[in-house]
């Protein structure tokens, strides 16, 4: 009697397995995922029980002892659908995944131009080739000359054997007679400005130019475009002494070279465009008496409203994730007597321009934002390493880089990846040292329950304010 009793039971209560697939999914406005045409990618998600067996197109999952599931499998491009099949103690359960192909962006059109032609520029970005990299930010509203159109870009000829390429909402065309002849810069001021040492080229309109910097000698290369010298006067006024020396060199017959050697690190800097002068703003380096005490930093927590960022096969969301870090973050660095600023202290949508004029809006001395990694389509996550890791773009942020990735690396428990230089908006646009931190992968399920732990935020925080120590201290010396 009893033994039927627990048959009828079971019969009964017991609930066939439930399959949650997060990956593949939608993007927002679409209805059914898109992947890149690759030939195999990740699919993740998880079942409830945990102890179910998960098979997606006949192949079995690993399950994790939360129930998260992770496979790198084939894709089938012929049916273009994933049949996930689940199996608990004799119930099953199924459920399916169709998916497309990514759309191409289409170029657009060649216009009904007679090249060549003056354009004014109003995108932030040129490449230096249309499927290169980003190569010059020009100020808004800079006119330059325009030879051609390829592939939806601008040809814009820099100097000889160079190009730039503007995307075509980039740059408008101008109507009105415009001549491009090469502009002359006769003289060079160095003076102070709020904190800063800008120099200061006076020249009728704003140029197409190209920054770069470096350490060991510390300098700053200048390049403007479309100019010519007949610099005969460098005035350097006091307090000006970290612009150590400017030396400059007609590099061709329309490319003006800088070299600003500096008399120790830089800190950040700036480009501005006042009464008629291109000025070139310098941060010196910041005087620390104390570790962290009274420095601004800013703490932006990526992602956030409609931009979800990754989520991991459990469902935890990037954002949440970063914001809840960016909060236990503020609260150590504030324990310090640090003054911090919060990109967003909320679950709202900030774009990456804002969260750098947040940063200049506070003159912070240090900018750090937090993420939570994924990978792209077609990546294995088993061919190298996967991590913690931290990403800067300016050489002056790469200090502090490999001083908060020593620090992760070795508190986290999680495997080095490594410290990435990377063209990545906030660490560009911002004026200060400025690091993204990738503290794990969130779409990794054993990364994802390293995530879940309660103490998961207070450590990171933690190895972050030891690597902001470690740095203030190297900068010190």
């Amino acid at each position: 009697m009893t033994k039927l009793l627990l048959a009828v039971w079971l019969h009964i209560y017991a609930a066939p397995p439930v399959i949650d697939v997060v990956y593949p999914r939608p993007a927002p406005g679409d209805t059914i995922p898109r992947l890149d045409k690759v030939d195999s990618n990740f699919v993740f998600g998880s079942v409830q029980p945990s102890d179910a067996h998960v098979f997606a197109n006949g192949y079995p999952l690993p399950v994790w002892t939360n129930g998260a599931f992770f496979a790198f499998l084939p894709i089938d491009w012929k049916s273009q659908r994933y049949r996930f099949i689940a199996v608990h103690k004799g119930d099953t359960a199924q459920t399916t995944v169709n998916f497309t192909t990514r759309l191409e962006a289409l170029a657009a059109p060649a216009p009904n131009i007679i090249f060549p032609t003056t354009v004014e520029i109003t995108g932030p970005n040129m490449r230096n080739d249309p499927r290169g990299t980003y190569y010059l930010f020009p100020l808004h509203g800079t006119r330059a000359e325009a030879t051609g159109f390829t592939k939806g870009y601008w040809k814009i000829p820099l100097a000889p054997g160079r190009t730039g390429w503007m995307e075509y909402r980039g740059a408008t065309e101008v109507k009105s007679a415009d001549d491009r002849q090469p502009m002359v810069i006769s003289k060079i001021d160095v003076d102070t400005a709020g904190g800063w040492i800008e120099v200061r080229l006076p020249i009728f309109d704003k140029p197409l130019f190209r920054i770069t910097d470096e350490r060991q000698p510390d300098c700053i290369h200048l390049e403007i475009f479309n100019v010519i010298s007949k610099i005969d006067r460098i005035n350097y006024r006091s307090q000006t002494d970290f612009v150590r020396e400017i030396y400059w060199e007609q590099r061709d017959d329309r490319t003006l070279f800088l070299d600003i050697r500096l008399a120790g690190p830089l800190w950040g800097y700036d480009v501005l465009w006042r009464e008629r002068e291109f000025r070139l703003a310098v941060k010196p380096p910041r005087l620390i008496k104390r570790h962290l005490q009274n420095l601004k930093i800013v703490v932006d927590a990526g992602h956030g409203g409609e931009q979800d960022g990754a989520i991991g096969p459990r469902r935890y969301k990037e954002k949440d994730v970063n914001l809840q870090a960016a909060l236990a973050l503020k609260r150590k660095l504030e324990n310090l007597d640090a003054g911090v600023v919060l990109t967003r202290s909320e679950d709202i949508s900030i774009s990456l321009t804002r969260r750098a004029e947040i940063a200049d809006s506070a003159q912070a001395d240090l900018f750090i934002s937090l993420h939570h990694n994924a990978l792209p389509d077609g990546v294995n996550p088993d061919a190298d390493v996967r991590g913690c890791s931290v990403h800067y773009y300016r050489p002056q942020s790469r200090d502090l880089a490999e001083a908060i990735q020593t620090e992760m690396v070795e508190g986290l428990r999680l495997p080095d990846e490594g410290v990435y230089y990377h063209d990545l908006a906030v660490a560009r646009l911002t004026t200060m040292p400025a690091v993204l931190i990738e503290a794990a992968y969130i779409i990794l399920p054993e990364q994802e329950m390293r995530i879940a732990e309660a103490n998961w935020h207070d450590d990171l925080a933690e190895c972050i304010v030891k690597g902001l120590k470690k740095f203030l201290k190297d900068r010190n010396k």
